[in-house]
């Protein structure tokens, strides 16, 4: 009964991360009273990731603000055309090195539990030289899934 409700879960982190596939998480961009966070998303990626043709190339289907208005500045969610696109503007977020801003996936937040107890070995990993990242909820170094 164990496993089958184990596997129920894994199936159900699979499903949420299926569906969040084009979907990107941008942090720190300052809000605006009356925003239009669509706007917002293709200036950051425009002026920020150096995307300079970005509204030819990339289509954004909806952007809005996650959580409720506070103290800290809420993240904007992005939701792309394709998987493909979403990638393209992944991998310029290497242009965001030493800004503020930041960039993401979306996870379930399971997902993000497990990352973040995992960090500490992430981190002493890359800083004795090995190419180390998060493949879902698992350390991966050299193409293959770390185990200590």
């Amino acid at each position: 009964m164990k496993n089958l409700n184990e596997k129920m879960r894994e199936d159900l982190l699979d499903t949420q991360i299926k569906s969040n596939i084009e979907n990107l998480v941008f942090y720190n961009i300052p809000e605006k009273e009356d925003e239009d966070c669509l706007e917002e998303s293709l200036i950051f990626c425009e002026k920020n990731l150096k995307m300079p043709n970005m509204r030819e190339s990339i289509q954004i289907l909806k952007a809005n603000r996650m959580g409720n208005k506070g103290e800290r500045i809420r993240p904007i969610l992005v939701k792309f055309g394709s998987y493909k696109q979403r990638e393209e503007v992944r991998k310029n977020g290497r242009n965001l090195k030493d800004t503020n801003f930041g960039i993401s996936e979306q996870l379930p937040g399971e997902i993000q539990k497990r990352r973040k107890t995992l960090l500490p070995e992430l981190k002493k990993l890359r800083d004795a030289g090995h190419k180390a990242y998060f493949m879902r909820d698992k350390i991966h170094v050299g193409g293959k899934e770390y185990k200590k």
